[in-house]
């Protein structure tokens, strides 16, 4: 086993990579950059919507392959929780039931950047 934390040798239980843009985050420290999706026609197995090959994407292989909007919300949460403005802080808010998952994702995603989330610099 190469002593590089990026290279796993033979296991690939805990290999993270990327498609499209790198977000900056301890999660995807060590990630992988794919030039295209590993699986043309797959859908995300957060969302459940078609995985495009022109949109940010992460796979932690073998477990999820997803948008990377719907990895940020499966761990962040919504733009009302990460406002504290959910019921998690005692908060009852109005939400949209016709939202898919996804359209809510991609509101975090823009909040994030919006509040000094970041895409790191590749060469």
């Amino acid at each position: 086993m190469s002593s590089d934390p990026a290279d796993p040798g033979d296991d690939l239980s805990e290999v993270v990579y990327f498609h499209g843009r790198l977000w900056d985050s301890p999660a995807m420290d060590g990630a992988r950059q794919l030039e295209h999706l590993v699986v043309s026609g797959a859908h995300c197995d957060i969302c459940d919507e078609p995985m495009l090959d022109q949109v940010d994407d992460v796979v932690l292989f073998p477990r999820l392959t997803c948008h990377l909007e719907c990895f940020l919300r499966s761990v962040v949460g919504s733009v009302s929780h990460l406002k504290k403005e959910c019921w998690c802080f005692g908060v009852e808010t109005e939400f949209d039931p016709t939202e898919t998952y996804r359209e809510g994702a991609k509101k975090v995603l823009a909040y994030l950047l919006e509040t000094g989330g970041r895409f790191k610099k590749t060469a």
